[in-house]
């Protein structure tokens, strides 16, 4: 009889398919070494497929960020520059999309209004601060800045300065150019110092908070319809500051104080006073806590810290 599992495993079939049973070898996916292939397996990219993909997308990136596109500011509007500024604060931003060629300024979406903001500040003389950067996509730019401008003309023993509206030092001028009142001059508030110095281009007096108080003053002053012709003071080291009006009449302010609550007890004050005696007032003095002083030209008053018995007229 003859041997039946002899002839199975001389059949070349069977033989076969032992020999692919012996060999047989499970797939197993290759875990990545790179980081890259790491990071590529993760989002599933490590395919042929998957790495196009990828790759088209850097591509889109890489236009998005460093080729022109309709992200790239086109128009920049200015607001709270005068003609002559308004040219250079533009230029001065064209200049700030270049400054950086691994960073594309241009791009609203990538462009950092912090430091576009400390650019113009540095960069441009005609700048105190930028108020606003609004982007308005996909490609315009909004800049509001608060402008620098000659307001004061301060006068001391030793001669005469420009100041600009936050208190810096424009130029010196020679006191016989001012005995003329038809000069480019005439229009700056006169900040009259006791105090004998000598002051240089670019400096500051005093801190950028004493001219903004000056400045409220101002403000002050003329929303009340009341226009102030001169500034006195003893020096900048000093809080008290005399307004001198068109009236004919003198007010007393600490610089340091509540200004927008002084010129509320001020108004109540004046209102006091009435109208019509305002031509016979002397000074008003504003410089005590929670109370108006005022001094009428043909009383004796105080001339320095006023108390109570010697004016005539006292605000509660």
């Amino acid at each position: 009889m003859p041997n039946k599992t002899k002839i199975r495993f001389q059949n070349p079939n069977f033989r076969r398919k032992l020999q692919e049973a012996r060999d047989y070898k499970r797939y197993y996916k290759k875990i990545p070494e790179t980081k890259m292939g790491i990071f590529l397996a993760f989002l599933h990219l490590d395919s042929i497929f998957g790495k196009t993909i990828a790759f088209m997308i850097f591509l889109l990136f890489i236009y998005f960020i460093y080729a022109p596109n309709f992200l790239t500011v086109k128009r920049v509007e200015i607001s709270g520059a005068d003609a002559n500024a308004k040219p250079t604060v533009e230029a001065d931003i064209k200049e700030y999309f270049k400054s950086s060629r691994f960073w594309p300024q241009s791009n609203l979406l990538l462009l950092s209004k912090k430091n576009l903001s400390i650019y113009l500040i540095s960069k441009n003389k005609a700048v105190t601060q930028v108020a606003y950067i609004g982007k308005d996509f996909p490609s315009n730019l909004s800049v509001k800045i608060e402008q620098r401008y000659d307001k004061f003309l301060l006068k001391n023993p030793n001669g005469a300065y420009v100041l600009s509206n936050d208190g810096f030092v424009d130029k010196q001028l020679a006191l016989e150019n001012l005995s003329s009142t038809n000069t480019p001059y005439s229009g700056l508030i006169p900040i009259l110092s006791e105090k004998d110095e000598q002051l240089y281009q670019g400096q500051r007096p005093q801190d950028e908070e004493y001219f903004k108080n000056l400045n409220q003053i101002l403000s002050l002053s003329e929303k009340d319809g009341r226009k102030i012709t001169a500034i006195e003071i003893e020096s900048f080291e000093h809080a008290n500051v005399s307004a001198n009006f068109f009236e004919g009449y003198q007010i007393k302010f600490d610089v340091n104080s509540d200004l927008p609550k002084i010129f509320s007890q001020l108004r109540l004050l004046l209102k006091q006073a009435g109208e019509g005696r305002i031509s016979g007032v002397k000074y008003i003095d504003m410089r005590v806590k929670d109370r108006g002083y005022v001094c009428y030209k043909e009383a004796l008053c105080a001339q320095e810290a006023p108390v109570g018995t010697t004016t005539p007229a006292v605000l509660n």
